[in-house]
This record gives C-alpha cells, structure tokens and sequence, in this order.
C-alpha cells in the first residue's frame, strides 16, 4: 500500500514539474514578445515648448547651489566572537596500492589522516565597508570619501580605537577632511546552528536493513531522504548601522539589521564556510538600507526646459547618469518661495511640494534627463523648480 502511494506521489510531483516547466517557457516567451520592449521617447513630437520660469528669491537661491556631501565609511566595529582564530583543518585520503599476495597481485588501500593548523583572519569588518560605499554611491546623492585619505586622517586621530566614536574626534576628522556625514557601525552578533535530523534516522535504516518487508526498506529511505534535505547550518547575523553628521558629531540615524542564511548540509561545515555565510548574511540586509540612504544622500536639481502635446507633459531636468539616474527613476517637485516671520522679520525660504512626479524616459546623457509628468496641472510646472530623487 505505502509502495502503491509513493508511485502515485511521484507521478503526481513529476507532472507537477513539468507542467511547471512549461509555465515557465510560455511566461518568458510572452515576456520576450511584450514586456521585452521599451518604448523611445520621441522628443520632436512634444512641439509646443513652454517657457514659463519660476521667479527665485534671493534667500532661496543657495537651494541652487547644492553640492554633493562628502560621505566617508569606516570600517565597522566587530563585536561577535568571529575574529582572529586559529583552526584545525582535518581530513582523510586513501592511498591505494598493489601487492603480491598468496593468490597473485592484490590491490590495497591504506587510509591517511592529515592536520593543518592555520591562523585566520576573517575580516569581517573591512567586508562590510565595500558594500555600504556602493549604496551612497548609487543613490546619486553623495561623493565617497577615499579609502587613502580615509585611512591618513584616521591614523591621525584613532576613531574607532576604543569601539566608540567621540563626537569631538568626529568634529576635527569633518574639519580635516572636509567629509559632512561618517557611515559606521558594528557586527553586534553572529551564530551558527546546525540542524541536524539524518543522525535519528541513520539508526531506524541501521534496523531495517536486513528486513525483508521492502515497503519498510523504502519508508526508511523516503525518511532519510526528507531529514537529510531538512539538515544544514543556519547563520543568523545582527548588524547596527549609524550615520553621524560630522559638523556636531550627533547620530541622525541609527538601526540593526538582522540577516538569515542557510550555508551547508554537511554536519561540520568548515571554519571557512561559516564566515563566509556570515558574510552573505550580512550582505543580503544592504537592500535594506537602499531606501534609508536615499532618505539622506539623495540627488537633487531642477527643471531645465519643458514640452507639450496634446494633454501631454515633459520635462527636462538637470541630472543625468553621472548622478545614477537611470530609466524609471522618479522625482518629486518643488516650488519656493520667500517666508518672512511677521515678528523678527527674518527671511527663510520654504520648499513646497507638489502633487506631481517625474519619471526618468530613456533619453538621459551623462548630465540631463527627459522625463514624463505624472498627475501635473500645466499652469503648476514651470522652469527651474526643484526636483528630487525618490526612488
């Protein structure tokens, strides 16, 4: 009966597989048929061109000469118990050989053991350094601080010696530099558990093996097969990240991150193995932090011309695929305008945003971008409002 279900189940899974197989086919077909295509953005066909410019207080005019921040990222502070260690590498090998025996040339083997003691350093701070430069560096908003001026200015004032960041140090390492915002943080934990099932079914196929009752024979196996599919070693890592403004040395922002991976089926996975899971699980958090970095290094500019048709709208903007914009990028807009305080008297100038997005087309050059208008009012876009990156 149990031998009856098991052809059944595994007829039932290998129709499963192929009908899924072919689902597959006909989604990538239908997707290189239709989805495949980009339109191009015909330029010339938008003939009407609107002029109209927006009017830029004197107080608001330093919104116009945005900069970069200047953004450095130190390498992190490493807190779990995965450091510096030394390590026993032990593994066997078999020598075979032939002989003359009573009955003529026989063959042999002889098993050796071998033990390799190595020291190892997992750099499991420097890892992360990379990977954070590479976020600031694709939301277009930010210039990464070098890695050879980092280090001169660091040697100089030991940031990070004690595993804490001294808000004074922090100051004098902005006025050294000229870096805005500091990108720290620390491995706050690492842990490696290994599941392991196929140990209690090992001794049920040891009971069954020299039965005769084949259903027996293949439930043991079936089992076997689903615990050793289930067993592995889960590293779980916990990372705090914090970016500091260097002009006070105050956190502005600061969150963990908690990361999840499976790295091996063997039940001793290697020394190796498990900081390279560490690694991985840490990396597989940084798309996480994409959308918190936007929130602070984004890239912004302004309108620079505009086109009509029919009901349609599109806009120029200043920023192009040095700044990272890419096809589907949108931006918010915002007009200003002079706000006088009716009791100082004192002038601020007020961003306001609109009920209206950009998105980027495909005609972008290293420093402009065209991009269609989402939910616009013509008499509302005008030249030279600010825009900003959102996602």
């Amino acid at each position: 009966m149990l031998l009856f279900h098991f052809k059944n189940n595994f007829y039932f899974v290998k129709k499963t597989i192929f009908d899924t197989i072919g689902l597959i086919f006909i989604a990538i077909f239908l997707a290189g048929c239709f989805g495949s295509s980009k339109s191009n953005l015909d330029i010339s066909s938008y003939s009407v061109k609107i002029n109209t410019k927006l009017q830029i207080p004197e107080v608001c005019m330093a919104e116009y000469k945005y900069t970069l921040p200047k953004v450095a990222v130190l390498d992190f502070v490493n807190n779990s118990t995965y450091g510096k260690a030394k390590v026993n590498d032990k593994h066997s090998a078999q020598a075979v050989g032939l002989g003359f025996g009573v009955t003529g040339f026989v063959a042999g083997a002889k098993s050796k053991k071998y033990s390799i003691n190595r020291t190892i350093d997992t750099k499991l701070s420097e890892s992360i350094t990379p990977l954070i430069e590479t976020i600031v560096l694709n939301t277009g908003g930010a210039t990464v601080y070098t890695r050879s001026e980092l280090d001169r200015v660091n040697d100089e004032l030991k940031l990070q010696e004690s595993g804490i960041l001294d808000p004074n140090s922090v100051v004098e390492f902005g006025k050294l530099s000229g870096v805005q915002y500091l990108i720290t943080g620390t491995i706050d934990n690492a842990t490696a558990d290994y599941r392991g099932y196929s140990k209690y079914t090992n001794s049920i196929e040891n009971a069954v093996q020299n039965t005769q009752n084949s259903e027996l024979k293949l439930a043991s196996s079936v089992l076997s097969l689903g615990a050793a599919f289930f067993d592995g070693t889960d590293i779980q890592t916990q990372i705090t990240i914090k970016i500091i403004d260097v002009s006070n040395g105050k956190i502005i922002f600061t969150q963990a991150f908690n990361g999840e991976i499976k790295v091996s089926n063997r039940a001793k996975p290697t020394y190796d193995e498990v900081i390279s899971g560490i690694k991985n699980s840490i990396k597989k958090t940084m798309p996480e932090l994409e959308d918190e970095f936007a929130k602070h290094f984004t890239a912004q500019g302004y309108i620079t011309k505009l086109r009509k048709k029919d009901d349609e709208l599109i806009a120029q903007i200043n920023l192009g695929t040095k700044l990272k914009v890419k096809e589907g990028d949108e931006f918010s807009v915002f007009t200003i305008e002079e706000n006088i305080d009716p009791l100082t008297g004192v002038k601020t100038c007020d961003k306001i945003k609109l009920p209206t997005t950009l998105k980027a087309t495909n005609q972008i050059t290293s420093t402009h971008a065209w991009t269609k208008i989402k939910n616009h009012k013509t008499n509302n876009i005008k030249i030279l409002q600010l825009i900003q990156k959102v996602k």
